[in-house]
């Protein structure tokens, strides 16, 4: 029940942010918006005990469809129905490495998406207009000068 909770808590936070900043055009200072990004905090962490705590439930579930894929499958389900206490931590870690992992990339984007916005060119703009098309790579004016005879 909580994992259902969880990823559903997930799923309508995403929704919610989506329409809330095509709505607002770009306003994240709203109740709307900050709840829907606690939801989207909320929503995996709820999923992810909820996988804790059925992990055994999952585990044998899974076990009965494994057995028909073969002898391997059928070995390791039954060995994983029979020793939860091994099986339902990695379950555990898995998930919180991938939240950890989403939620890096997530913000990554955010401090990207954030940077590329307040962007501006340091350069006024007559100087780029100027060498933008007389740009020469370092290496070529060095070939170019060691190419010249020497001024003496």
């Amino acid at each position: 029940m909580i994992l259902l909770i969880g990823v559903l808590l997930a799923v309508i936070s995403i929704v919610g942010l989506v329409l809330a900043y095509r709505g607002l055009r770009g306003d994240t200072q709203t109740v709307v918006f900050i709840l829907c990004l606690g939801g989207l905090v909320l929503g995996p962490l709820l999923a992810q005990i909820g996988v804790i705590v059925a992990g055994h439930w999952i585990l044998a579930r899974l076990s009965s469809l494994w057995s028909r894929a073969g002898v391997a499958p059928r070995i390791a389900g039954r060995d994983a129905v029979a020793n939860p206490g091994r099986i339902v931590p990695a379950f555990g870690a898995i998930a919180a490495c991938a939240f950890l992992a989403t939620s890096a990339f997530g913000g990554a984007a955010v401090l990207i998406d954030d940077a590329r916005s307040q962007w501006s060119p340091q350069a006024p703009n007559t100087v780029s207009r100027r060498t933008c098309g007389r740009m020469v790579p370092p290496w070529r004016r060095t070939a170019r000068r060691a190419r010249r005879p020497l001024r003496r």
